[in-house]
């Protein structure tokens, strides 16, 4: 598929071309064209003061362009393959963060502490892994975050919480019982380092 977006150019006086990969970068979301029952509505956006009706364009993607341009602005669901041959799901931010606030009572529910390999701050630095990957129906909520330092996260992918704990002698009964809200994470027989879980 050409890069290339057809022949238009930023300004009349640019000759620069406007490509796919601009969109959601370069080019981003102004309005909505609405289509059904016999009428067309553009909904412009709040930001439609940059709306300029006199530079409009109209354009009709061909279905593969159409693709290309959705994946790089509005899917909020993209699946990445990293250098080890981990996919993961990247949620856009716009769509689903988590919110600095929640991160900070998550990490503070678990102590700071990777639920996984059982690092803390300062050692690590923890973000919030989706407990049952988002890909495989995990749901957006605290139980089913956990704290979890950046290579945990990274190992992890999108691998069922089941399959990563099996293979990593985790103990998984006792993290999914402690992120439900029924027991503590003196509970979580891995992180114990040894000690007596009761």
């Amino acid at each position: 598929m050409p890069e290339r977006l057809y022949q238009l150019s930023y300004e009349e006086n640019d000759q620069r071309p406007i490509y796919i990969e601009d969109a959601g970068h370069l080019l981003m979301i102004s309005g909505i064209l609405l289509q059904g029952m016999g009428s067309t509505i553009l909904l412009i956006a709040p930001n439609g003061d940059l709306f300029d009706l006199e530079k409009f364009k109209i354009v009709k993607p061909t279905l593969e362009e159409w693709c290309a341009i959705l994946k790089r602005s509005d899917d909020p669901l993209i699946f990445e393959q990293d250098e080890t041959g981990t996919i993961k799901a990247i949620i856009r931010k716009v769509q689903r963060t988590i919110s600095g606030a929640v991160q900070q009572q998550i990490w503070h529910r678990d102590g700071f502490q990777c639920l996984y390999c059982g690092k803390a701050v300062p050692e690590v630095q923890v973000t919030v892994d989706h407990f049952q990957p988002l890909e495989l129906g995990g749901q957006d909520n605290p139980e089913n975050y956990a704290t979890c330092c950046r290579q945990c996260n990274k190992k992890k992918g999108n691998r069922s919480p089941l399959e990563y704990c099996s293979s990593n002698n985790l103990d998984y009964e006792g993290l999914t019982i402690y992120l439900s809200g029924k027991a503590s994470k003196l509970f979580v027989n891995h992180l114990q380092k040894g000690l007596d879980r009761f």
